[in-house]
C-alpha cells in the first residue's frame, strides 16, 4: 500500500536536461561522451595506426579501454545519484515507457541518447523504487506528452525537437520538458485511479 505521507512525481527524460520532474526540478545532462569525443577519436586513430598485437598497440588498446571505462563509470555515478535522489524522495514515480532501441535507430540522436543512458535510468528507477517501498507507473510511449498542452488539452502537431518552448492556442507559453512532465503526471494519476492504488 502506498504511504500517503510521501510525495509523488513524474519524470520526463530528455537530452537537453537529462530529467525534468513535474515540480520543475531539472537534472543536468552531463554529456560525458560528447565532452570526451575528441580524445576518444584521437585514441582510436592512434590504435588504428599501430601494428596489430605489437607492444604499443596493446598499450594504446589498454589506454582506450580505460578511457571508455572512465566515461562509463562517471555516467553510472551520475545516474545512480539522480535515481537514488528521486526514488528515496518520491513514493510514486511516473515515467514514459520509452522504446530506447527504436530511438537509437535515429542516427542524428543515437549518440546523445546512448550517452544519456535512458534504459539504465529506467531500470534503476524501477528497482530503487521497490527498495524504498515505492512504485513506478509507466506511461504508454505513444502518449503525446510534449505536444499536449497541460492547460487546455490541445495537441500541437507541428512541434519539432528543436522547439524548446511553444505557445498554445489558449495563450499558454509552455516549456517542452516541464509540459511533458506535467502531462505524464496527469496520465499517471489516471492510471493509478483506475488501478485503485
Amino acid at each position: 500500500m502506498v504511504d500517503s505521507g510521501r510525495y509523488w512525481r513524474t519524470v520526463d527524460l530528455g537530452i537537453k536536461a537529462l530529467a525534468v520532474l513535474s515540480n520543475g526540478r531539472e537534472f543536468e545532462n552531463q554529456k560525458l561522451l560528447r565532452l570526451e569525443l575528441r580524445k576518444l577519436k584521437r585514441l582510436n586513430r592512434e590504435l588504428f595506426r599501430r601494428q596489430e598485437e605489437s607492444g604499443r598497440w596493446n598499450c594504446t588498446k589498454a589506454k582506450l579501454a580505460r578511457f571508455h571505462r572512465r566515461i562509463a563509470n562517471r555516467r553510472l555515478d551520475c545516474q545512480h545519484k539522480m535515481t537514488t535522489d528521486i526514488a528515496s524522495t518520491y513514493q510514486i514515480i511516473g515515467v514514459e515507457d520509452l522504446n530506447v532501441a527504436g530511438m537509437l535507430r535515429n542516427h542524428r540522436l543515437a549518440l546523445s541518447i546512448a550517452d544519456a543512458g535512458f534504459g539504465e535510468i529506467q531500470r534503476q528507477l524501477s528497482y530503487k523504487s521497490a527498495w524504498y517501498g515505492g512504485v513506478v507507473v509507466e506511461i504508454d510511449r505513444f502518449f503525446p506528452s510534449s505536444k499536449l498542452c497541460h492547460f487546455c488539452g490541445c495537441i500541437n502537431g507541428n512541434l519539432t525537437l528543436a522547439d524548446r518552448e511553444w505557445t498554445c492556442e489558449c495563450g499558454a507559453v509552455l516549456n517542452r520538458d516541464l509540459n511533458a512532465a506535467l502531462n505524464i503526471e496527469r496520465q499517471a494519476l489516471n492510471i493509478l485511479r483506475r488501478s485503485g492504488i
